[in-house]
């Protein structure tokens, strides 16, 4: 891999990047919280909405490319 493609990669984030997060969490959380809802997975609410505001804040923790 090139020295400026692993940049980018663990370098700030694009406008692109931040949409990419968007809608992989908003169409990922939706999947499995209708398999949740369909009983295919059997984990305690709890459980699982502790994972889903874990997953949403990790990936939100990115650093934007520019200062606003």
């Amino acid at each position: 891999m090139s020295e400026a493609r692993r940049q980018h990669i663990t370098g700030p984030a694009t406008d692109s990047d931040f949409e990419l997060i968007a809608l992989t969490l908003v169409s990922g959380c939706l999947e499995v919280l209708a398999m949740w809802l369909r009983g295919d997975l059997t984990t305690e609410r709890t459980a699982f909405t502790n994972f889903l505001v874990t997953m949403i804040l990790t990936a939100t923790h990115t650093e934007p490319a520019t200062k606003i």
